[in-house]
């Protein structure tokens, strides 16, 4: 009898003090929205009719930001009027499992145009990251493949992110979750969904760049308003862009929003999600966060900005880059660039091969025989372009020849000159500092550079 009294208690002291579980950042921790909650609850129960029994109960006033039900997720989020205490404000809701906080995500810094005196090229821009070595390995290019930029909308109006949206077209699918007057913060113009997620608040736009890096094409464009200095593509330009608009024109984003678009992003069949945005303080269990643990349970990649607060300390890491599941992906300025170079003596030099000639094969080994043993010395202009006495016999071997006044002899002259001593290779060493580029007219001629990479 004193057993079942004791069961009997606990029971209804359960049933009378249901503990909301608060996730993620605490009340008050810096970037959390006052009195604004995400309320989560199991698919069977109808969240937006439990907040409104529940607060019409109380007499506790309150809009409702946000309600969002798909396959994948069932959550509520508002902001309660006045003074606050969710412990006490929200832990007898019905149905709910949890909370969490609204936290302000900073909006992405706007891309700039940047003059540079030297012209990139699409080989420079994909070497360094090990694309084009991707592309010439697996063929890869995206095909198939959906990836969700979830960020400020994109201006899928640009030719080089396909013209248009929607079936057929590079952007085919997103949402708008808050409209061009969305600011965000707690005095925002109320959120306006809309099914389009253009970008077209002003000519920068975070979201576009982001798209771009990822599946522009820019090749081919011929309207000059449009075509770019280089006909680039993005990383997986046959890739399909689903683009969900998070930001309005001005202010921050809420991270309600994010999570909304997260698992509509899902839902909506995206391989790969991406976030270029974060927010600190970061827990690994905030709405978001939670949010990306899901989805990626189910299949789908996270890839999420570390963060931009490097010079903070080297564990620096934003939300909801902490998420357990996310690929958090950092920024950096890399000081070495991966080269090709030919060793002498096993002393690496950077070469480049001209456009029309093929590369050496890796591990070739030949002789060298150098042209003039006093062409540095005496700073010989015209090395290679005339015969000496005795003449100088390569045969099989790569003659080294030092590069002097254009106007003397060319690459053509002197590595004429080379082979017709019966060298299999014509290395052209610079005269000064720098080189220009061998633009390659004859085959196994090659520039040397001094400066190299150790």
């Amino acid at each position: 009898m004193q057993l079942v009294g004791i069961i009997s208690l606990l029971a209804a002291f359960s049933s009378s003090t249901h503990a909301l579980v608060r996730r993620g950042a605490p009340e008050g921790t810096p970037g959390t929205i006052d009195c604004a909650y995400m309320i989560n609850f199991p698919d069977n129960v109808d969240g937006p009719a439990a907040v409104k029994a529940h607060f019409d109960a109380t007499k506790i006033k309150y809009t409702v930001r946000i309600a969002f039900k798909n396959k994948l997720a069932n959550f509520v989020s508002v902001n309660i009027d006045g003074d606050c205490d969710a412990t006490k404000q929200l832990s007898p809701i019905k149905g709910a499992v949890y909370y969490s906080t609204v936290r302000l995500v900073e909006r992405p810094e706007p891309v700039r145009r940047s003059q540079s005196e030297k012209k990139p090229t699409p080989e420079q821009i994909h070497t360094i990251t090990g694309v084009n070595e991707v592309r010439k390995r697996f063929g890869l290019t995206g095909k198939g493949i959906n990836v969700a930029v979830i960020d400020t909308g994109v201006y899928w109006r640009h030719p080089a992110m396909g013209g248009g949206f929607g079936d057929g077209f590079k952007v085919a699918k997103g949402y708008d979750f808050v409209g061009d007057k969305f600011t965000g913060y707690i005095d925002s113009p109320p959120a306006v969904e809309d099914k389009d997620p253009d970008d077209n608040c002003d000519v920068s736009s975070h979201g576009t760049h982001v798209a771009g890096i990822v599946a522009a094409d820019a090749r081919g464009i011929k309207d000059p308003a449009w075509a770019p200095a280089v006909p680039f593509t993005g990383v997986a330009p046959d890739a399909k862009i689903f683009a969900y608009r998070v930001f309005g024109c001005e202010g921050v984003a809420d991270d309600d929003y994010i999570a909304a678009a997260i698992y509509q992003a899902a839902a909506d069949g995206a391989h790969i999600l991406n976030l270029s945005l974060g927010f600190g303080p970061a827990y690994h269990d905030d709405g978001t966060s939670v949010a990306i643990d899901k989805v990626r349970r189910l299949g789908h990649f996270v890839i999420i900005s570390a963060g931009n607060s490097g010079a903070s300390g080297s564990f620096i890491h934003g939300a909801p880059g902490v998420a357990h599941s996310a690929i958090g992906v950092a920024s950096f300025d890399n000081v070495a660039a991966p080269q090709t170079v030919i060793r002498v003596d096993n002393l690496p030099f950077i070469y480049t091969l001209g456009a029309a000639n093929g590369n050496f094969a890796e591990g070739e080994v030949l002789d060298i025989i150098v042209n003039n043993l006093d062409a540095d010395a005496k700073d010989v202009q015209d090395d290679g372009t005339k015969p000496l006495n005795p003449p100088v016999k390569a045969d099989g071997k790569a003659m080294l020849i030092r590069w002097g006044s254009p106007s003397l002899g060319g690459s053509a002259v002197r590595c004429d000159y080379a082979f017709n001593a019966g060298a299999k290779a014509c290395i052209l060493y610079s005269d000064t500092e720098t080189m220009t580029p061998n633009l390659g007219f004859r085959k196994n001629s090659i520039n040397v550079y001094y400066e190299c990479c150790w």
